[in-house]
């Protein structure tokens, strides 16, 4: 079985009112969750401090279903995704095809306004 590795960071600039998401390696559903609920729970965060995430040198191993699953997931924690902009940085059609359909999954639910880029 292959181990699956995922380095994840995150900074928080209160002053800007912004997260900065920081991914590299294999994201799956279980790590995406862990990263995204040990921010919330940092005393700086704000669900709505606007987000930029690179997810460039990621490769993600999530089925949309799980994809799914995430976003019902973020919808029902309430403290994590608020009414914010966030900015997604790809590189792959991979990542292009996730973060595309995460937007449409939690856009009309809880306000994030999300737009994707092929480069910063």
């Amino acid at each position: 079985m292959e181990k699956v590795i995922l380095k994840s960071s995150y900074i928080i600039l209160k002053e800007k009112r912004l997260v900065i998401d920081i991914y590299d390696g294999i994201l799956t559903f279980e790590n995406f969750k862990g990263h995204k609920l040990k921010q919330a729970a940092e005393k700086d965060f704000s669900l709505n401090y606007n987000l930029l995430s690179d997810f460039t040198t990621v490769e993600v191993r999530m089925s949309l279903q799980d994809l799914q699953e995430y976003a019902r997931f973020i919808k029902t924690q309430g403290n994590i995704v608020g009414d914010r902009k966030a900015a997604v940085v790809t590189n792959t059609p991979n990542q292009l095809v996730y973060a595309t359909a995460y937007d449409k999954y939690i856009k009309n639910d809880v306000g994030q306004d999300l737009i994707t880029f092929s480069n910063f």
